[in-house]
């Protein structure tokens, strides 16, 4: 079996999006699963880019129908281009023998393997992720149209996430499709470190892994960390682990709020540091205002962390309010401030939050739980087409 898995982007960039597929492609093929990734690029005929271990990447230039700046002339463009780009793919898929396309993080400018699948019979799994619906439908107009298209002509659609998929059914109707489920996890590394001793660090620090982007909240959360720091009697510290357009906001803040000696910016950081940040803090720490599925808190949960999170997207399917982990409202700083401080006031109950959330992720949030389910859902398709 080949599949065609298609994304905007890989690496190097970061974000849930790569770091899922990343880890899908690495497992497929032990589950008999040949793969080939195709990203969103100005060439004009698919062109080999480069490699992740055996998988090879290409990249295409798809178009979206309407350019915004420029809507007269992108759509006459998309037109007149529509059906060369979809015999330049067909072409492409048939050199390799592609058997199916997996798209991710779906978009306008992906119409063409809904087409590909009406004309030529090609099965299409579409797999959501969050910030695509919520983009798509911001968009509006002839782009949201085609996004629509692409999400009725395919076989099969997956989400990250049950809020995601009921969404994704809202906007369209899924009814007579397969729809899955299917959740991201932690990798090993993170479970493995849970078998050793916690460390203590010289001072104690809740911690947040988020790309300092709006959609994250981390101007909510430096509002809610200095109402914590008027009565926190532990001297914890906040760790802010990600980079992003906002560090630079994200500094002023910091110092507007007179938090300089008590939050620490670090950066993008490596995955064995973020396995180390996460087996050292305190509990972890999300305000965002949407989410897919959180993979930071999986991945905090893995290494026997708990959590506090806004209640958002697929939040309570990792979360189960006081047993895992605390859910306040978005947007609310006061009611984040207080849960940080229940927690910081009540150790025992955060060590029985930990072992339930250690649990509940090795039951359901694994790597390898994510590509049985994929594979099985490509034989399936593939098996109902013979």
């Amino acid at each position: 079996m080949h599949v065609l898995m298609v994304l905007p982007w890989y690496k190097p960039e970061v974000g849930g999006v790569v770091h899922g597929v990343s880890q899908l492609v690495k497992r497929l093929p032990a589950r008999g699963v040949k793969v080939t990734i195709l990203l969103q690029q100005p060439h004009s005929v698919p062109t080999l880019i480069g490699s992740d271990g055996d998988i090879e990447v290409y990249a295409f230039n798809t178009r979206v129908p309407v350019v915004e700046g420029h809507r007269f002339k992108s759509f006459p463009a998309f037109i007149w281009y529509l059906w060369p780009t979809v015999r330049k793919l067909r072409r492409f898929l048939r050199e390799r023998q592609v058997d199916l396309v997996n798209v991710h993080y779906p978009s306008g400018q992906y119409l063409y393997f809904g087409l590909l699948r009406r004309w030529f019979g090609y099965p299409l799994v579409v797999s959501v992720h969050g910030g695509d619906i919520r983009f798509q439908y911001d968009t509006g107009g002839l782009n949201q149209l085609a996004y629509k298209q692409l999400l009725k002509l395919s076989d099969a659609v997956t989400a990250v996430s049950g809020d995601l998929l009921e969404q994704a059914g809202k906007r369209v109707s899924l009814d007579c499709k397969t729809t899955m489920i299917i959740f991201g996890g932690a990798e090993p590394e993170f479970f493995a470190t849970h078998n050793d001793p916690a460390p203590t660090s010289q001072r104690p620090y809740i911690l947040c892994v988020a790309r300092l982007h709006p959609i994250k909240g981390h101007n909510i959360l430096l509002r809610a960390f200095k109402i914590v720091k008027e009565s926190d009697q532990t001297g914890c510290q906040l760790y802010l682990a990600g980079g992003g357009e906002l560090e630079a906001d994200v500094r002023k803040q910091v110092e507007e709020l007179g938090l300089t000696e008590s939050v620490r910016l670090l950066g993008n950081v490596d995955r064995a540091e973020l396995v180390r940040l996460n087996r050292l803090a305190l509990f972890v720490v999300l305000a965002s205002r949407s989410e897919g599925l959180p993979l930071t808190i999986i991945e905090a949960f893995a290494t026997g962390r708990t959590a506090v999170a806004t209640d958002v997207g697929g939040m309570k399917e990792v979360i189960e309010d006081g047993v895992t982990g605390l859910l306040v409202p978005p947007v609310d700083p006061r009611a984040l401030a207080q849960k940080i401080c229940w927690l910081l006031e009540h150790p025992k109950d955060r060590s029985k939050m930990e072992q339930n959330a250690r649990a509940r992720v090795e039951q359901k949030f694994t790597w390898d739980r994510n590509a049985d389910s994929y594979a099985a859902l490509f034989s399936r398709l593939l098996a109902g087409r013979k």
